[in-house]
């Protein structure tokens, strides 16, 4: 007791959260950011650490999961207990997505990067999380030219990390609404890129929290907190590429992704921004 009393009154006492800000980072490597702005790069050990601990969950979380589908089974969606065997569940799956987060946030990334379409893995994204929006009357519209959208890019991370835009943005809207996934080309003097938009109608995000959301465990009021913009960011960015947000004037927020292009040329106009 008396150790927690020291500890709150220490009101310099400042605790580090985990981010991806390249200030004074090694490439590649995750880091630790304290509230005053310090950033120091996350130790092997601890890499180590944060892995091993995702690996020895796996099969206790595996077991809750199976153990609470054969009783909501056995109860049956009519008993007064089938709602605890889904909870059960529904918690056993957050601590699996959070320890995975955890081990994808510190894990060093692959540095090989190649040309991959994105046309056909944004096709997909919408058949795919189509049952979790209807559970929380989500509406998904999808924009996509029809030609490929090569982008230089680990394929297998941004898949993940676009998996991860759309949950988080489903998530912040339980009582329904929309979301539009929309890509194409944007071109400047310097370079010509792939983006990838994702606007929501959820909550709007006052204007200077609104760089804090691709930080771990973030508390924006009306939306999702964890780490899995933040674990985004990260793979975005390994790739050569940004990810930013924005307040959407009519509501909501807007998510967008800018990578690379590996094309050409353009199949179409559509979508073309300059």
């Amino acid at each position: 007791m008396k150790g927690t009393n020291a500890m709150s009154n220490n009101a310099t006492c400042e605790t580090p959260t985990i981010t991806q800000s390249a200030r004074g980072s090694s490439p590649g490597r995750p880091n630790l950011s304290a509230t005053d702005g310090t950033v120091v790069d996350v130790p092997e050990a601890l890499e180590g650490f944060f892995r091993a601990v995702e690996r020895e969950m796996r099969m206790p979380i595996a077991a809750l999961i199976a153990a609470s589908e054969m009783l909501a089974e056995q109860l049956g969606p009519d008993h007064p207990g089938s709602g605890y065997a889904r909870l059960i569940r529904r918690e056993s799956d957050r601590i699996r997505e959070m320890t995975a987060d955890l081990a994808s946030l510190t894990m060093p990334l692959r540095p090989d990067l190649r040309p991959a379409d994105l046309a056909p893995v944004l096709s997909l994204l919408v058949p795919k999380f189509a049952p979790a929006a209807r559970q929380n009357s989500v509406r998904l519209f999808a924009d996509i030219p029809p030609g490929p959208l090569t982008a230089k890019s680990n394929p297998e991370a941004v898949r993940a990390a676009l998996s991860r835009i759309i949950e988080y943005q489903i998530e912040a809207m339980p009582n329904g609404g929309t979301l539009v996934i929309a890509a194409g080309f944007a071109r400047s003097a310097a370079r010509r890129t792939i983006w990838v938009r994702f606007a929501d109608r959820g909550p709007i995000i006052p204007r200077e929290l609104i760089p804090k959301i691709f930080d771990a465990f973030a508390a924006i009021p009306g939306r999702p907190s964890g780490m899995g913009l933040a674990v985004c960011r990260r793979i975005i960015e390994h790739c050569a590429g940004t990810i930013t947000a924005r307040n959407n004037p009519a509501g909501g927020l807007a998510i967008e992704v800018r990578l690379p292009s590996e094309t050409e040329e353009s199949p179409s106009e559509k979508g073309e921004l300059r």
